[in-house]
Order: C-alpha cells, then structure tokens, then sequence
C-alpha cells in the first residue's frame, strides 16, 4: 500500500468524490469516503494494480466464452488480455478453485471509480447503510460485503469458522488501511455540508420495505368527507310543486300562440 503519499490520496480521494456524485446524487461524507478508499485500495490498489484498467474494487463482468476459453487454452489469451470494455484475470474461490473470468476495464479514472461505487454502494443497500453511518467501522462493511456477495476469501465457508474468518481477514485489512487513509487526508474536505442529513440512499428500498416518498412530493390532501343529502321538509314540497304549476301554465300558453 501507498502509505501516507499525500498527493496520490488525494487524487483518489478527489475521484471517488466525483465517482459518488455520479452515482449517489451528493459528495460523500468523508467516512463514507474513507471506507469506500479502503476498499478499493485492498483490492485493486484503487485501479494502480492493473495498470490501463482503472478497475477499482477488482469489479467482474463476464465469465469467458467456449471460444475465448479455447483461446486461453491454447495462449492466445492471456492474463491482461483485453477486449472492448474488460480484461482478462484469474480468479479463485475457497469452493470452486482457480478460474478465468473477464474483469471491468475503463478509460479513465473516473469512470473506474464511478463503477466501483455503483457497485459496492448503489447496488448494496447493506453496505450503503453501513457507509453512511458516522459510527460504523471496516468490520461492519467487511460483514456487509461479505453478505451481499461482494467478496468470498480464502476459507471455505461450508466449513465451521470458515465464513467467520473471511470476514475477519477483510476486516483486518481494510481497517489497517482505513487508518494510513484517514491520516493522509486528515485536512481533505469532500465538499458535503455537515450538519445536514444525508437523505434519502438513492438505490430504492427492497420489496418488503416501503420506499419513501420523494422529497418533493405534494403533502397529500385530507381526505373529502361526504356531507349528508339533506331531507326534504313539507313547505319545500309545497314550494316545488307551485313552482312546477307555473312553469307548466307558461308552457301551454306559449305552445299555443
């Protein structure tokens, strides 16, 4: 890890400001942003590992075909073979083993980190909440992640302890570099206006919860209570039939003129 090259933090830093205004609506709040570096930095070196592929968070994108397995087969792929939109990387998992699979690849820094956010952020409500919470730490997003598919370890997890300690190996990690981060950018602002609340998560709710109405939605009108259809009395009877009298008589007289 980069330990406390000022300079290059806060050229992270200042994309993954960017990166969570494109995807969350607002700059984060400087926690969210420091977890967010951690765990870039853990897995990718925040795109520096790969170089040319601004993949932050070592982010996938598709398994190989027949034809590109073939390929590899016989060396016409490789590790860091490129296609439009991806690179090709090993992989492994504590149950299936080792394996090829077509990794994101971006243009720019930026776009990397943007993706990297949707990812980690926008597409886990889980680790959204985690992030925004000021008291949370790198366990608690290391758990989230965990959970929501985002890493698997090197433990088996079918095995009693196994999921435990992949947790705990990310967790240890990302809070060591947690740390290195926060002291690097201990005078960087991420432009977010504290004291204010965070809103709204900008991924909806899932099914089982309601979503919240918009913050610009009209304040919804009380309902209308059905007023009681008033009773006739007998003078207003009376008063309608006399009427009805002279309107019949005006009738006649002008038919027959």
């Amino acid at each position: 890890m980069n330990a406390l090259n000022v300079p290059r933090w806060k050229r992270k830093a200042e994309a993954i400001r960017l990166a969570w205004i494109q995807r969350q609506g607002r700059p984060p709040r400087k926690h969210e942003a420091l977890l967010a570096l951690s765990v870039a930095e853990h897995e990718t070196n925040c795109g520096d590992a790969w170089p040319g592929e601004n993949n932050w968070g070592a982010v996938q994108w598709r398994v190989p075909t027949k034809a590109e397995k073939d390929m590899i087969a016989s060396g016409d792929l490789k590790a860091g073979s490129r296609v439009p939109g991806g690179a090709l990387h090993r992989d492994s998992s504590p149950t299936t083993g080792a394996y090829w699979v077509w990794f994101r690849a971006f243009d720019s820094e930026i776009d990397g980190a943007s993706w990297f956010v949707k990812i980690l952020i926008s597409d886990r409500l889980p680790c959204a909440r985690v992030a925004e919470d000021d008291a949370s730490s790198p366990a608690d997003l290391a758990k989230a992640m965990y959970e929501t598919g985002y890493y698997e370890g090197i433990h088996d997890p079918r095995k009693p302890g196994g999921r435990e300690a992949n947790i705990a190996d990310y967790a240890g990690a990302i809070t060591r570099i947690y740390y290195v981060i926060a002291e690097a950018l201990k005078d960087w602002d991420t432009g977010y206006p504290e004291g204010v609340d965070n809103g709204p998560i900008s991924r909806p709710a899932p099914a089982t919860e309601p979503s919240p109405p918009p913050d610009d939605a009209e304040e919804a009108a009380p309902p209308t209570i059905p007023r009681p259809t008033p009773v006739p009395t007998i003078a207003s009877w009376i008063a309608g039939l006399a009427a009805l009298t002279t309107l019949l008589t005006d009738a006649i007289h002008h038919v027959h003129c």
